[in-house]
Parts: C-alpha cells; sequence; structure tokens
C-alpha cells in the first residue's frame, strides 16, 4: 500500500551512510528516508528546507511500509 500524508517536519536527522531519520509533529514515529533513494539529496533538501520554513510536505511512503519514505512533494 502506497500512503500519502500532509506532515509538518519536527526534526531532521542525518544518519550519514544509513540515511536520514524524520520525525513529524503528527506522528510519534521516527520515519526513514535510506541512502539508497535515487532522490535521497532532493528529499533531504526539501524536508531540511521545509522544518527551516515551518512549512508541510506531503509525504508518499514505500510501498508495503509504514515510515519509509519514498518522495515528498
Amino acid at each position: 500500500m502506497n500512503d500519502s500524508q500532509v506532515m509538518t517536519i519536527a526534526r531532521v536527522f542525518d544518519r550519514g551512510e544509513d540515511g536520514a531519520e524524520v520525525i513529524f509533529l503528527e506522528s510519534a514515529m521516527f520515519y526513514r528516508l535510506p541512502r539508497e533513494n535515487p532522490d535521497f539529496d532532493s528529499i533531504l533538501a526539501v524536508l531540511k528546507n521545509a522544518q527551516a520554513n515551518g512549512r508541510s510536505v506531503r509525504v508518499n511512503l514505500a510501498p508495503d511500509s509504514d515510515n519509509i519514505i519514498e518522495s515528498v512533494e
């Protein structure tokens, strides 16, 4: 199932080779952005920019996952 929801970034943690972890205000769950994602750098930039500006983003989760970020809009 591909899930999509609009959420506000509380914190972005760059975990080096492991990718990034993201906490959203709307959820207590830690979300993961794997470095293997071909759009990792651009997605991370969007997340950090949204956090800095207090903007919400639409988060698209990977199929069959409840916490792996596939893309953001």
